[in-house]
């Protein structure tokens, strides 16, 4: 399914998944490129997302003025999809309660459930 992040994202993810009652496991991209051919899918833990290599360089900044370079082997930048069992995600949905309406992507969804999310290599 794809789920389009920004104001009013979390209703259209709890209309996605009810319309799709069978689905035990739920993917989600916010693009609608055809994922299928562009990662191979490994058996679903609770909750995981496709990430790649940091390429750019990151800095950290302080007060408006650079601290470090983070250096970039430590980071991954999140491209999805994600993939989330069904069950997994219907609790993290319920979690969010007084944050719901703040929550416009599934990072921030993530943060605000609690939910722990296995970082997957893309290919």
């Amino acid at each position: 399914m794809s789920v389009e992040p920004g104001p009013g994202f979390v209703a259209r993810l709890r209309e996605a998944i009810r319309d799709a009652p069978a689905a035990k496991r739920i993917l989600i991209a916010n693009h609608r490129q055809s994922v299928a051919k562009t990662f191979n899918f490994p058996p679903t833990l609770a909750a995981e997302v496709f990430t790649l290599p940091m390429s750019d360089t990151v800095k950290e900044v302080v007060a408006g003025k650079v601290r470090r370079t983070v250096l970039r082997e430590t980071l991954v930048q999140v491209v999805g999809p994600w993939i989330f069992d069904r069950e997994a995600l219907a609790d993290a949905l319920t979690r969010l309660g007084d944050e719901e309406t703040e929550t416009a992507d599934m990072i921030r969804l993530c943060q605000a459930a609690h939910v722990r999310v296995r970082v997957l290599a893309a290919r």
